[in-house]
């Protein structure tokens, strides 16, 4: 059940601020998050494909304390959000290049909720701070867009994955 969308004055529940009033009368400034169940700021809004690939992820990290969830449980949940709505649009997208692209997002989407998985198996298994570096360097390597054949630079943002 979503919540009743909040006052255009209200504050972000992720990040504390509130819009401002050239935001509040250009456009709506909060939109619906399934991923925190809550309404938030669109700057919150763009933030986790900014910053799913970033270890010290701020938003991921706001989440978690905001939903009681592990930081990589979040992430998870991210990407099943972003492959539930790459697939509501695959069935109105008509353009064969779009419709390619939008396949290979939900492939890897879904091999990244594959390899968080199992890093959260072994992370929880591992007996030794050894076993849980191998379980992180293993996700750390599903998750490089390298091994997903992309890679995008842009300004200030480094080894940044397409979805």
């Amino acid at each position: 059940m979503k919540i009743d969308k909040p006052s255009p004055d209200s504050m972000c529940p992720l990040c504390g601020k509130a819009p401002s009033d050239s935001e509040i009368k250009s456009h709506d400034p909060f939109v619906w998050s399934d991923l925190c169940q809550c309404y938030i700021c669109e700057s919150c809004n763009i933030d986790p494909a900014l910053e799913f690939y970033e270890k010290d992820s701020r938003f991921f990290k706001m989440a978690s304390g905001l939903l009681g969830l592990d930081v990589w449980e979040c992430k998870k949940r991210y990407l099943l959000d972003v492959m539930n709505k790459t697939k509501d649009l695959l069935y109105r997208e008509t353009e064969k290049i779009m419709l390619d692209f939008m396949t290979a997002s939900i492939m890897r989407c879904s091999h990244q909720v594959d390899a968080i998985s199992l890093y959260i198996e072994e992370r929880d298994k591992a007996a030794t701070p050894d076993e849980r570096a191998e379980a992180e360097k293993k996700l750390n390597q599903a998750l490089s867009p390298e091994a997903h054949g992309i890679e995008t630079e842009l300004p200030g943002i480094k080894n940044i994955g397409i979805f």
